[in-house]
């Protein structure tokens, strides 16, 4: 099998637990990781200028870790100021958004800001996570309360799923194994998710080798060489001659 690169934007509020995220499934799911800081070499290039190599480094951290035939690649927005052009930078080359929600504080407006920066820029897809459910005493009205609250903030946005997983990364629960202190929770763990999602994703790559309908006179297969990987979610304009096609990959 070949080896599969699951790319994840990771964003939400300042202490919220995407750094203890990263430490946790370092130490506990026997991963790899590439040590930071680490610029995908989609984002790097000889021709960006010097500033924007700087301000990616500043901004956007990536981890890596390989765990069987799959490299997961979740990049971290560490923005403050710059949170804005930072997202974007980070969505171009991810797949979906694992956004991290403080129990204690809920959806602040940075977070939603994001959110829509990232729909944007393709993302349709978020996974939910609720963390410091352990401060919030596991109740599950913070966790539907938080939950409702930013589904009512991004109801605009054109996102294609939205799912709600409350844990606690500083007691690694529902991350990996299932919690039994909140009970009320049937859903899967955020790993389990994630690989869920992924597959659902990777179901649509099929159009990439697929013969494409251009028009009711021409038949043509598109082969993609751009180093800019070709995502789930996006729409590409390509030119045959004067005239523009339009593709992409649905999920």
């Amino acid at each position: 099998m070949a080896s599969r690169d699951i790319r994840i934007l990771t964003i939400g509020n300042k202490g919220g637990g995407k750094r203890s995220l990263i430490n946790f499934l370092s130490e506990n799911m026997g991963f790899e990781e590439i040590p930071e800081p680490y610029i995908d070499p989609i984002l790097i290039c000889d021709s960006f200028p010097e500033s924007v190599n700087n301000f990616l480094t500043q901004n956007i951290t990536q981890h890596t870790f390989t765990s069987g035939d799959s490299h997961y690649i979740f990049t971290n927005i560490t923005a403050d100021q710059n949170f804005a052009r930072a997202t974007a930078f980070g969505a171009l080359t991810s797949e979906f958004a694992l956004i991290i929600i403080d129990a204690q504080k809920g959806v602040i407006q940075q977070t939603i800001h994001q959110c829509h920066i990232a729909a944007t820029f393709g993302i349709r897809h978020i996974i939910l996570a609720i963390n410091k459910m352990d401060a919030a005493n596991y109740s599950i009205q913070t966790f539907k309360n938080i939950s409702d609250s930013f589904a009512k903030s991004i109801e605009t946005l054109n996102f294609r799923s939205v799912i709600p997983i409350p844990v606690s990364v500083s007691n690694g629960e529902n991350l990996i194994e299932p919690n039994n202190r909140m009970p009320w929770y049937k859903g899967k763990t955020m790993m389990s998710q994630i690989k869920e999602l992924d597959t659902a994703l990777c179901k649509n790559l099929f159009i990439l080798r697929s013969t494409a309908n251009v028009s009711d006179h021409l038949r043509t297969t598109i082969i993609w060489l751009d180093a800019m990987p070709m995502l789930p979610g996006r729409v590409y304009e390509f030119h045959i001659g004067p005239k523009p096609l339009s593709a992409g990959i649905t999920a």
